[in-house]
């Protein structure tokens, strides 16, 4: 295999990859794209020089990660030399770098934190129990969030455990403090890298920002751990961090007595109910509150859950599932693990898929009117849909249930005219979202509307901010009008007029 990199566009590599682009540059050597020419597959081609001092570790670790199999590890096909360069070929993957990823929203919630943290654990256990190699520059550039999961990449600082590395090669801020000290490499290392990435998904800054981290104090506890100083007050290696996270993903700290459920039923079937319930549970869990979702059960579902939109990353632990951050708990085909109801007082709103009206028995609705929850029926905008909501909703008159309308698939003129010939109450538009595992409302309309103890805590205040609002609006309209009287009388050179006073 020979190659001249001044000018790599037409390159081909050992007569089988054509180089299509440079993905990067590190301190020892390039990674290319390349295009095998007889399967037409991508290829990650990594260059490393073996005039560097890193040669021989990369070598051994590029043999070790030939035999491992993992779902978030690239696959490594092949490894090959000449008298410059090392060559190790691997799978290409296409993702978003989890440093963009958390640029474009900001932060991350606890929940989504957690479950990318999980998935790295899972990796690194393997790792370790497979070769005992240690990966060492765990960073957000080094994670790739995919359709299919987290993926961890580019092992150039990688070694196994035990051994003194050759030399530092990990990130200033990510890399554990003894590395610099001529330690040895221990899994350790990976706990410490891990818990400064928990920070950056928390608050969005990089390693010595000042800002502090928005999550629980069992959390934050956690992040103090796997970030200490000493080696040794750290957790041991990452099967211990993963049972800490999966302790406070599933048995959170704060129960909650009685969580806030919020029923969603369709008036009929395929008018966008589960669709709108993942609405739901996604804006309150970008809101910071504690959700879960539970799905209603359905024959036809293949998948354990549905995956609407584009979602960058799913996980499971203990049968409650986590799509980017939103908690859910199918019931499709008895997939799923029960969760009790310590489980749910975990969560301080559930959002319960309740499926179509016309397959819920009356005892549900008795049910519903007991416990005095809070039940949304889902409509569409067609006529027979429309027809559908009207004897729902003189269903559930008759057994004295409580509800909130949400009409979909309908422009704001249209849902006005819907709102006032079917005599909706409580009611709003659905709007259009792709992707509802990332939806978000602002203005608290939905708090407003579903959480009556939020409804009851800024009510008094809305009226007030209301009142006042109308009072200074009124004034300012009372001013304009003085304005243009005056600009009149000036443009027209009359004089004011003066009463005398005897």
């Amino acid at each position: 295999m020979e190659v001249v990199f001044t000018d790599t566009s037409s390159t081909i590599l050992d007569g089988k990859y054509l180089i299509l682009s440079k993905l990067g540059q590190g301190a020892y050597g390039e990674v290319f794209l390349t295009r095998h020419i007889t399967l037409g597959a991508l290829r990650a081609v990594k260059c490393i020089c073996k005039s560097r001092d890193i040669y021989n570790t990369a070598r051994r670790e590029a043999e070790a990660l030939r035999n491992l199999r993992h779902t978030s590890l690239p696959i490594i096909y092949d490894v090959d030399e000449d008298d410059v360069y090392f060559y190790i070929i691997e799978e290409y993957i296409e993702g978003t770098p989890l440093s963009e990823y958390v640029r474009n929203r900001g932060r991350l919630t606890e929940n989504e934190t957690c479950s990318i943290s999980m998935s790295i654990c899972a990796v690194l256990i393997y790792m370790q129990a497979q070769e005992g190699l240690c990966h060492l520059d765990i960073k957000p550039e080094n994670i790739m969030v995919t359709e299919d999961g987290i993926r961890l990449v580019d092992f150039g600082s990688s070694g196994f455990a035990d051994a003194a590395p050759e030399c530092v090669t990990g990130t200033v801020g990510y890399a554990a403090p003894e590395l610099y000290h001529e330690g040895t490499v221990q899994p350790e290392c990976d706990v410490y890298s891990l818990g400064i990435l928990m920070s950056f998904m928390l608050t969005g800054q990089t390693p010595g920002s000042k800002d502090n981290i928005l999550c629980s104090e069992n959390l934050q506890f956690i992040i103090n751990r796997c970030t200490a100083w000493e080696p040794l007050q750290r957790y041991e290696d990452a099967s211990k961090l993963l049972q800490a996270l999966r302790s406070h993903f599933l048995q959170n700290i704060e129960i909650t007595e009685n969580p806030t459920v919020i029923l969603v039923a369709g008036s009929g079937r395929r008018v966008g109910a589960t669709h709108f319930a993942i609405m739901l549970a996604a804006h309150f869990t970008s809101e910071g509150v504690s959700c879960l979702l539970e799905l209603a059960s359905e024959s036809q579902k293949r998948m354990p859950v549905p995956l609407y939109g584009r979602v960058s990353h799913i996980s499971c632990e203990g049968g409650v599932y986590s799509v980017d951050g939103v908690c859910v708990v199918p019931d499709y085909n008895g997939y799923a693990v029960p969760i009790d109801e310590e489980g749910r007082r975990s969560f301080s709103v559930i959002i319960r898929e309740i499926g179509s009206m016309w397959e819920c028995e009356e005892s549900t609705f008795d049910s519903i009117a007991g416990e005095g929850r809070t039940l949304v029926l889902v409509t569409g905008h067609t006529f027979e849909e429309l027809l559908d909501y009207e004897k729902a909703a003189a269903r559930l008159g008759e057994a004295g249930v409580d509800y909130v309308s949400a009409v979909n698939y309908a422009d704001g003129r249209e849902y006005a005219g819907i709102r006032k010939e079917h005599n909706m109450r409580r009611a709003f538009r659905i709007p259009y979202c792709p992707g509802p595992y990332a939806f978000r409302m602002r203005g608290g309309q939905l708090e407003r509307t579903f959480i009556q103890k939020h409804h009851e805590k800024t009510g008094r205040d809305r009226c007030r901010g209301h009142k006042k609002r109308l009072w200074s609006d009124t004034l300012s309209s009372v001013r304009r009008q003085l304005s243009v009287k005056r600009e009149k009388k000036a443009g027209s050179g009359e004089q004011p007029h003066h009463r005398d006073i005897d």
